[in-house]
């Protein structure tokens, strides 16, 4: 059985490899422009409320990266700023792989969401597959 935490690192390093993924599309002016708001939730959550921030550690992740990642519970209450609101949630299938649903809003009918397959190669963590997505 694995240890309690290095899972938990393994998961955040899986929902990690979603967000790069999915930015890496993305052109570099928006990047530039806008904040990432990343919370977690569980499978069953339906209420924007029960989605929760990640460890302090998942957002270190991002610190020398480029990219402005902030917790979810930064969202509110800042106007008009051009923002994306993510939420993850990872879920281990065996030690090196995880399947991760998520995506993210930004605005009214703007969004994405897809499950992931996200694998562990030569200690590098990737998304092998997208599937099922919804967009906005």
């Amino acid at each position: 059985m694995r240890k309690a935490q290095k899972a938990q690192e393994d998961r955040l390093a899986a929902c990690e490899a979603v967000i790069r993924y999915e930015l890496a599309k993305w052109p570099q002016t928006t990047i530039d422009m806008a904040t990432q708001f990343v919370g977690t939730h569980s499978p069953i959550a339906v209420k924007f409320s029960q989605i929760t921030d990640f460890p302090d550690s998942f957002y270190m992740r991002f610190s020398n990266s480029g990219l402005h990642v902030r917790k979810h519970s930064e969202l509110h209450g800042l106007g008009d700023q051009s923002k994306w609101d993510w939420f993850l949630d990872a879920v281990e299938t065996d030690a090196n792989s995880f399947a991760v649903m998520g995506g993210y809003g930004c605005g009214q009918f703007c969004g994405n969401w897809c499950g992931y397959t996200v694998t562990r190669h030569q200690s590098v963590w990737g998304v092998e597959q997208v599937h099922g997505c919804l967009a906005a």
